[in-house]
């Protein structure tokens, strides 16, 4: 075999090495590859665990509020603060629609984060719970309550200029720039199959997953029925302490409000009087002209009193 020939079978022989080692490489990167892609895919499981862990925590302090026995405002308060503080968003706020002699309005019936609390003591030196707040006139919120579907929307000015014309364009941008809002997502809530209020929840995140929504519209759920449970227990305390017929508090509620009085006044060192009166022949009118008649002579003194509203 000449030198040629060894040369050749040479080449040969290290295209093989070449071959085997490229080979190798490339078996090697497709592993380092595939190992990334493990990772990733992991954290993001990961990621999407601690979130299910922390929205079924905060599902269950709901719950063990909800069987309690604290007052609407209290459960509510909570579950606004659970939203913050578990699932991470900046402000949370729950807002019932109220109606007086003015027309309606919003009130702010549980509120969490700095968003709104610095805007107020800036603005109004007060709490977000004492403002009465204007009823938003944008119209994709409208259809969001009539349509009982979730809104999101990125135009946070536009909401609270709407909600509280009294505030500037540069407060808002102002405070908002300090806490980095960038989205609002609102749910609407329900009450005896009409419209009770929004929950309304602030995020850093521009847009949110569609399981997040799916969760939010579940929480709002449990929301709707920690307030039929406070409603139910509100009617079930008043019932216990007033009368069915004129709506006046008994004699349970009496007894209970003249021990509070008497030490109340000792304690002040205080006197205090009390007012009976004593309807004359009322038996006989009821005797002789039914129940309903006297009732409605019962009432009739009640209202010259200022006790009751006929009406």
């Amino acid at each position: 075999m000449g030198i040629f020939d060894g040369i050749r079978n040479f080449k040969k022989e290290l295209d093989k090495v070449e071959t085997s080692i490229y080979s190798g490489k490339q078996s090697l990167l497709e592993v380092y590859e595939l190992n990334i892609r493990l990772e990733a895919e992991i954290a993001q499981r990961t990621r999407e665990l601690d979130t299910a862990n922390k929205q079924m925590l905060t599902l269950q302090h709901i719950w063990d509020m909800m069987n309690s026995s604290k007052p609407l405002s209290s459960v509510l308060n909570a579950i606004v603060t659970s939203l913050q503080g578990e699932l991470g968003y900046l402000h949370s706020c729950i807002a019932k629609k109220m109606t007086d002699g003015e027309g309606e309005y919003l009130q702010m019936m549980a509120c969490s984060g700095s968003l709104f609390e610095g805007i107020f003591r800036s603005v109004f030196n007060c709490e977000p719970y004492e403002m009465r707040f204007t009823i938003p006139k944008i119209d994709e919120i409208y259809e969001s309550i009539a349509e009982d579907k979730i809104y999101q929307s990125n135009d946070i000015l536009e909401l609270i200029k709407n909600t509280i014309p009294d505030v500037s364009e540069e407060v808002v941008a102002k405070e908002l720039g300090k806490t980095g809002t960038k989205s609002y997502i609102l749910i609407p809530l329900t009450y005896n199959n009409t419209h009770f209020g929004s929950l309304v929840v602030f995020s850093s995140r521009e847009d949110s997953a569609v399981n997040e929504l799916k969760f939010l519209k579940l929480f709002s759920k449990h929301i709707e029925l920690a307030i039929t449970i406070a409603g139910l227990f509100q009617t079930v305390k008043e019932q216990a302490v007033t009368d069915s017929m004129t709506g006046l508090y008994n004699r349970r509620y009496f007894e209970d409000f003249l021990q509070k009085e008497v030490l109340r006044s000792k304690r002040q060192n205080t006197k205090f009087s009390i007012i009976g009166i004593d309807l004359d022949h009322l038996k006989k009118i009821n005797d002789k002209f039914s129940n309903s008649f006297s009732l409605f002579l019962l009432w009739s003194l009640l209202f010259d009193l200022g006790l009751v509203n006929i009406s």
